[in-house]
């Protein structure tokens, strides 16, 4: 009887910490990161955004690259990120109005994340005179 008790005790406790386990990693790679973390990133960047504009899509980093993403890979390797050791992985990928690029309302901020680690970043334009660029710095390259 004991030994029934005490198994079935066993039993709930371990589900309760799966289940607190798997409701906090929802959390963490849910809106939470993009509606908290991310605009006070971009804001120690230089740039503002609004937070109910912000989309989360999956997307999985190419086993092999392109010519056009090894240039991407390029721009990410000029602030420190590096996404060949990413290869045939899941990430998520954030994009974000920018709303204080000077002169544009076309330019947003896409950053890509792996769980709730960074591992890439550009700001993106895609309208016909569009640009990818790094998140990084640019503001001062551009002097404003």
């Amino acid at each position: 009887m004991k030994k029934t008790v005490f198994c079935t005790a066993v039993l709930i406790l371990a589900a309760v910490f799966l289940i607190l386990i798997l409701s906090s990693k929802e959390r963490k790679t849910g809106t939470d990161i993009a509606g908290q973390q991310i605009p006070g990133y971009l804001l120690v960047c230089g740039w503002e955004t609004s937070s109910e504009k912000i989309r989360m899509e999956s997307i999985v980093i190419p086993d092999e690259f392109s010519e056009v993403y090894s240039q991407y890979n390029e721009i990410q390797k000029s602030q420190g990120f590096d996404l060949s050791s990413h290869r045939g992985e899941k990430a998520v990928l954030v994009t974000c109005p920018i709303t204080n690029y000077e002169g544009r309302d076309d330019v947003y901020a896409e950053l890509i994340l792996s769980g709730t680690n960074l591992i890439g970043a550009a700001l993106v334009s895609d309208s016909s005179d569009g640009f990818v660029k790094p998140l990084k710095n640019t503001k001062t390259e551009k002097g404003y």
